[in-house]
């Protein structure tokens, strides 16, 4: 294992305009993985109902027709996850798993996920795996924020999203 500090991998976390954005600093490969996954599963698990990715509450289902007075929350936006890699500087096989188990929880949880900052290597990798149509892509945080709002959760296909990006 290297030296603490050599070839680390930092990740952070914080909320931007209502998305959690993810940071991940470093190399994602065999080694670091695990500390990548502790970090995701910790915010994963940390959810309240105050969270931006926690689902909304579904309201009872009523025999009576709905009052017009009272909101469907179930029409809220989907919450938006947004995995900033920008900072990469490698990843490998197994890197590429646990991208691919972040993309599972986030369809499980009902969690639109855009991965942001994807260098050219790795979304050569992505697209040589035969992956990158699963996942939505973004050139930036910012970029990103748009992409949270559309489509609807209803309208989200299985396993994917528009996976082509230029670069």
């Amino acid at each position: 294992m290297p030296p603490e500090g050599v070839n680390a991998l930092s990740i952070s976390t914080g909320a931007h305009q209502g998305a959690i954005v993810v940071r991940a600093i470093g190399e994602l490969d065999y080694v670091y993985a695990p500390v990548f996954r502790r970090e995701i599963d910790r915010f994963w698990s940390t959810g309240t109902e105050n969270s931006p990715l926690s689902p909304p509450p579904l309201l009872p289902e009523s025999p009576l027709s709905p009052s017009p007075l009272v909101p469907d929350i179930r029409a809220e936006a989907t919450p938006l996850l947004i995995l900033d890699l920008a900072g990469l500087t490698f990843c490998d096989s197994t890197g590429l798993a646990e991208l691919l188990r972040i993309l599972r929880q986030s369809q499980e949880t009902r969690t639109r996920l855009v991965v942001t900052g994807v260098s050219r290597t790795l979304h050569h990798m992505l697209a040589t795996a035969g992956l990158l149509s699963y996942f939505t892509l973004a050139a930036s945080v910012e970029e990103a924020l748009p992409l949270g709002e559309t489509p609807p959760l209803g309208e989200t296909p299985p396993l994917g999203g528009a996976g082509a990006m230029e670069g």
